[in-house]
């Protein structure tokens, strides 16, 4: 993949993550075009780097902690 690609699906990732939109796991996976498991990849790069994202169970969608933007 490209890293403009890669780029734009982050851009898209942090735009549903920020409106807590993402969905559970595999809907949201299916709806950027991966499968479940690149996605829970993606998250769990996205952790080690230090974005504080967390999952509620009770609304079902992933959220950024503290405002937090990718630049």
């Amino acid at each position: 993949m490209t890293t403009i690609k890669q780029l734009k699906r982050l851009e898209y990732i942090h735009k549903y993550i920020k409106a807590a939109r993402t969905g559970s796991p595999s809907e949201f996976a299916k709806r950027i075009g991966i499968s479940e498991s690149q996605w829970y990849n993606i998250l769990e790069d996205l952790k080690i780097k230090g974005f504080p994202i967390v999952y509620s169970r009770r609304i079902k969608h992933k959220s950024a902690q503290n405002n937090v933007m990718i630049k």
